[in-house]
C-alpha cells in the first residue's frame, strides 16, 4: 500500500469536503482508504493489463487505484458529484456517465471483468443491474 496514495486521496476528500461534499467523509478516512487499497490490489492481482468496469465509481478512487496497478480501469457512474472538476486528483478522472443502472451505455462484451465496490446497496433495481 502506497501511503502517498492515501495521504493524496485524503487532500482531495478534505478539500471537497470544504466545498460542501457531505459524501466525502469516507475518503477523508485513512482506515477506509486503506481498505480501498487492498481491495484494489487483489482485484489487480487477477485483472493486471485487463479492461475492468468500475461500476459506481464515485468520485474515481478506486479507478485511480486500480489503473495505478496496471489495470485498465473504465469509471462510469449515474451521479455526476458536485466539485469534482474543483477536486485535485479526481478532477481528471475521465466518467462516463448514464442515466440508468441496468442498461449501460457499453456494447457486450466491452470488459474483462467489473467491480462495484460500495455501490449495489444504493442501486433501486439490483437484480436489473446485476444482470447487465
Amino acid at each position: 500500500m502506497n501511503n502517498n496514495e492515501i495521504e493524496t486521496i485524503q487532500k482531495a476528500a478534505r478539500i471537497g469536503i470544504e466545498l460542501g461534499n457531505g459524501d466525502m467523509a469516507h475518503l477523508s478516512n485513512r482506515v477506509i482508504i486503506s481498505g480501498y487499497a487492498r481491495i484494489a490490489g487483489e482485484v489487480a492481482a487477477y485483472m493486471h493489463g485487463k479492461k475492468l468496469l468500475d461500476w459506481g465509481c464515485g468520485y474515481g478512487q478506486m479507478t485511480i487505484l486500480l489503473g495505478n496497478r496496471g489495470v485498465i480501469p473504465v469509471p462510469y457512474d449515474v451521479i455526476k458529484r458536485p466539485n469534482i472538476s474543483k477536486l485535485p486528483l479526481f478532477s481528471g478522472v475521465k466518467i462516463t456517465y448514464g442515466d440508468q443502472e441496468s442498461a449501460l451505455p457499453f456494447e457486450a462484451p466491452s470488459f474483462d471483468g467489473v467491480l462495484s465496490c460500495g455501490t449495489i446497496e444504493h442501486v433501486p433495481d439490483r437484480e436489473g443491474s446485476l444482470k447487465e
